[in-house]
């Protein structure tokens, strides 16, 4: 088969600044208009490559991810027995290299749970650079993945290097002058597409709260 990808338009609303507060500041406040621009674009394009549906837009990657068949019994968390299980629904050559994902809320609830034996599934890791591990594997905050609640997809685990990005170039910001307000206006424009390559095999597969 084949994933053709796109080059969908993301675009930053305008942000207008006086010629005289560009001229007062005692900063560089077009650097700082520009920062704040690039944050606003990483959290817009994380919503497209988290959620998005595919048509018109990026596909994000809960909406690719495969169905594990997992549904915890809770509404807001997880056990350890659910986790162990939703583990081996994903083929072990993916789950060598597989990452869990969710977002900081799920995050705490997993710091609470527990093994049979009483350790926790939390594993902190000392080592510089190396990351802290939930039942051996690291995980990725994403704090565009949905607050655990009744149905949502909370949890993705996988070998999200099958998610590819493609991002044409970078940002790229314009700067017009506003003649009639003696503004500066500030305009940001990406080009930008997301695809998960699955040959039928689900490198990705999500757990569904009750």
């Amino acid at each position: 088969g084949q994933e053709v990808f796109q080059s969908y338009l993301l675009a930053a609303p305008p942000v207008e600044a006086s010629n005289s507060m560009l001229q007062d500041s005692v900063i560089r406040l077009e650097d700082h208009i520009v920062n704040k621009l690039g944050q606003r674009f990483g959290r817009g394009q994380a919503t497209y490559f988290t959620t998005g549906t595919g048509s018109g837009e990026p596909e994000g990657i809960v909406t690719a991810a495969a169905n594990s068949t997992v549904t915890a019994a809770s509404t807001t968390t997880v056990t350890y027995a659910e986790l162990v299980t939703f583990m081996h629904k994903i083929d072990p050559i993916y789950r060598e290299n597989a990452t869990w994902m969710f977002n900081d809320g799920m995050l705490e609830n997993l710091k609470k749970l527990v093994d049979s034996n009483g350790l926790p599934l939390w594993q902190f890791n000392p080592r510089d650079g190396e990351p802290a591990t939930i039942l051996g594997k690291p995980y990725v905050i994403n704090q565009k993945m949905a607050v655990p609640a009744t149905g949502v997809k909370s949890i993705l685990f996988g070998d999200m290097s099958y998610f590819n990005i493609r991002m044409v170039r970078g940002i790229r910001i314009n700067q017009d002058l506003i003649a009639a307000r003696d503004t500066v206006g500030f305009y940001g424009f990406k080009r930008i597409d997301s695809r998960l390559l699955d040959a039928g095999t689900n490198p990705v597969k999500y757990l569904t709260q009750a």
